[in-house]
């Protein structure tokens, strides 16, 4: 077992996220609902090439990972991963703490550009490297790609 709590949890999320990769509609749905119920995870409002309001269209899985991994307080974190425990029938234990683990920027949560700037292939790309990393071994991970994917405008290590 780990020594740290949200290990298992993150794990599990991690391998429930892949199975939304053709539906990433229902991700930004889980969004809008988390916010309904007064939750807070990533704003799902995307702006088109006027600057306008939209509702995002596509999101990858790091980004809706920021949901709950940024810097919120750790009881707004454990809400949200309530919230997907109790919506995913996760099993792992809802954790309460979550020292070790590096968190977004609450006003860059996002792993991509607004739609306006953002390529075609940088939500496909973001998949891709999160298939690897949750399916594969870190030494097996394609460099080429995590190169590619670390091009993209406001992706980073």
């Amino acid at each position: 077992m780990s020594q740290f709590a949200w290990v298992e949890m993150y794990e599990e999320i991690a391998a429930k996220l892949l199975d939304y990769e053709n539906r990433q509609g229902e991700l930004i749905s889980l969004i809008q609902d988390m916010l309904s119920q007064g939750l807070k995870p990533i704003s799902p409002n995307d702006r088109d090439k006027d600057g306008n309001q939209v509702l995002l269209q596509e999101i990858d899985p790091f980004t809706f990972f920021a949901s709950f991994n940024r810097d919120i307080t750790p009881k707004n974190r454990s809400e949200i991963l309530a919230y997907l425990k109790q919506t995913w029938d996760l099993k792992a234990e809802v954790p309460t703490a979550f020292e070790g683990i590096p968190t977004t920027n609450n006003q860059s949560s996002w792993f991509f550009p607004y739609v306006a700037s953002r390529k075609q292939e940088d939500i496909p790309n973001l998949w891709k490297l999160a298939w690897e990393a949750v399916t594969g071994e870190p030494e097996q991970l394609d460099q080429k790609l995590f190169d590619t994917c670390l091009q993209i405008k406001y992706s980073g290590i």
